[in-house]
């Protein structure tokens, strides 16, 4: 996956510092009610680089971007932050912004109307990994942009995919904002991107010879982790061949319990 850091979020013309501890109890911004909420470029004359914003780019997202790609914040930018006030500042349907000459419109992520409903937030996950290094979603929610029965969606705090929901109106400094860039011009190559490390995985979970789970991780099966609960043995070739038919069919992300056990049949 790479990343590429640009921008900074400013309150009225005043950029914020980027956050280094993003919790409810850490060092990120906090809204005063009033300002107005914008992301754009830090002036060159004032290049302060404890303000820029790290974006995660994510490929193959054509369900929530009209050129295939989206840029999500690896971390909550602003917290004590409501939905509505999100919304006054235009990011439920987007505002246009320009970042290194770049065009995009910027918005807060689709997380799903209810609990497992497709959306961008997960899609996102699946194409990378949850891991808290990468969306740093610890002991902070987000806002998205859905609503579930006349209340707003949140994300994050005890994990990545955690699903919860509040008022709209309702400001408190576990609450906060993640933007996303959808590209407006397909020609962004992002020459100036970095490319990080998040080692797709397929991971075989085995509970007394029991294939129990088979869980799916990014685009490629780059690594295969066999884990063995209770120390039973399994063929490690023949986990490795089964997971990545599997895989590669495109059946499944998750396979349930319920699998029977091949570890123990003969050849």
């Amino acid at each position: 996956m790479k990343q590429i850091k640009m921008g900074a979020l400013f309150l009225d013309d005043v950029a914020q510092t980027n956050p280094q501890e993003p919790t409810y109890d850490g060092d990120i911004p906090r809204y005063d009610g009033t300002s107005t909420i914008t992301i754009a470029d830090v002036p060159e004359n004032c290049p302060d680089t404890d303000t820029i914003i790290t974006w995660n780019i994510i490929p193959n997202m054509d369900a929530w971007s009209r050129t295939g790609i989206l840029l999500i914040a690896d971390r909550v930018l602003l917290c004590n932050v409501s939905w509505d006030d999100l919304a006054a500042a235009g990011f439920v349907d987007g505002v246009e912004v320009v970042l290194k000459g770049r065009k995009y419109r910027c918005h807060m992520l689709p997380v799903g109307e209810k609990f497992n409903s497709q959306n961008a937030w997960d899609d996102a996950l699946d194409r990378t990994r949850d891991d808290n290094e990468i969306w740093h979603w610890e002991f902070m929610r987000f806002w998205g942009r859905d609503k579930m029965n006349g209340l707003r969606t949140l994300r994050g705090h005890y994990s990545a995919r955690h699903y919860d929901w509040n008022a709209s109106s309702y400001r408190n400094a576990n609450y906060g904002f993640r933007p996303a860039l959808e590209p407006l011009e397909s020609d962004n190559l992002f020459d100036d991107a970095v490319e990080i490390d998040t080692s797709p995985e397929i991971k075989v979970i085995i509970r007394d010879g029991i294939v129990e789970s088979v869980l799916f991780r990014g685009q490629e099966t780059l690594n295969v982790e066999i884990v063995d609960v209770n120390d039973a043995y399994g063929d490690y070739e023949k986990l490795k061949s089964y997971a990545d038919e599997l895989y590669n069919d495109d059946k499944y992300r998750e396979i349930p319990h319920t699998m029977a056990s091949f570890c123990d049949e003969e050849e």
